[in-house]
């Protein structure tokens, strides 16, 4: 959903000024800040569903560092008149927040962990260096990621890398297995009439059947939770439902999929405008898997 920015002028200050200043905010601007203050801090890019997104890593004791992504964060701070030093205050607040939270290194080196915690994800094709495979949908690709979720500090995820299986000491056809396995047990299958319900707090019974049916295919904690797709039997479930052995499949984001039984008349063209219209306004660049729309056939 778009955010709604408070818009605000800071008092005593020159407000042409003000502006010019925020233009000139770069991320290096904040680096060098830290670095003053005593920090062990320097820029970071990371790759998220084959987009470059740009960071800050501060290096504390603790082996494994975080990344702050700062676009969005120099965004909302040259919208609302925020001074660098409030940017700095932020970025520092997000790192102290978090240092201590992670994977911890003793469960990312067992191997049974590993096995218990790994899942596909799915996103656009890229030249990323990870343990993937292809997809039967078009223009996407499938990974392998560990993940854990904690009740109190959230869900961390690391993409996997072929070398780390092999450091670990797992077989790569073990590890692929498991996380078929472990996707399909996380799957969750709700009507669009379900989840708005949920969202605006009502019953079913008090939201409009959907005219077609609409599935939200995601995970249980819709993260990552596209790749739930790939499950056929979830499909031939769908499929089976409503008497038809074809299915229209939106990629909404990497966090979820919308599955509508097809009928006669549909009009596909129709469908890839409705997504990307919805990846333009809606979606962050880095959670969008592609702007197309796909009819595929199964087994009912």
């Amino acid at each position: 959903m778009g955010q709604l920015l408070e818009k605000r002028l800071v008092l005593g200050q020159d407000p042409e000024k003000n502006k010019k200043e925020r233009r000139k905010m770069k991320r290096q601007d904040i680096v060098n800040v830290l670095i003053e203050r005593g920090f062990k801090a320097e820029m970071q890019e990371n790759v998220k569903n084959g987009i470059i997104v740009e960071g800050i890593m501060i290096q504390g004791d603790d082996p494994i560092a975080p990344i702050i992504y700062t676009d969005r964060l120099i965004r909302d701070a040259e919208a609302q008149g925020k001074s660098l030093e409030d940017v700095v205050a932020m970025v520092l607040r997000i790192y102290e927040e978090n240092k201590h939270k992670g994977l911890d290194l003793g469960k990312i080196f067992d191997p049974e962990f590993i096995k218990s915690h790994v899942y596909l994800g799915l996103q656009k094709k890229s030249d990323e260096d990870l343990l993937k495979e292809s997809c039967y949908l078009e223009g996407l690709e499938v990974y392998l990621y560990v993940r854990e979720d904690s009740e109190h500090d959230g869900i961390y995820t690391m993409k996997v890398k072929k070398d780390f299986l092999e450091r670990v000491g797992l077989d790569e056809k073990e590890v692929w297995e498991c996380a078929r396995a472990n996707t399909s047990a996380d799957t969750v299958v709700r009507t669009m009439a379900e989840v708005i319900a949920e969202m605006c707090g009502m019953s079913c019974d008090e939201i409009s059947a959907d005219e077609p049916p609409m599935y939200v295919v995601s995970n249980k904690n819709c993260t990552r939770g596209a790749s739930a797709v790939l499950d056929k039997k979830v499909l031939e479930d769908i499929g089976r439902k409503h008497g038809t052995d074809t299915l229209i499949i939106l990629p909404s984001s990497i966090h979820e999929v919308l599955v509508v039984p097809y009928e006669d008349g549909m009009d596909m063209d129709f469908m890839r405008s409705m997504v990307t219209e919805v990846n333009t306004t809606e979606v962050l660049p880095e959670d969008q898997l592609i702007s197309d729309a796909y009819k595929v056939t199964v087994t009912i």
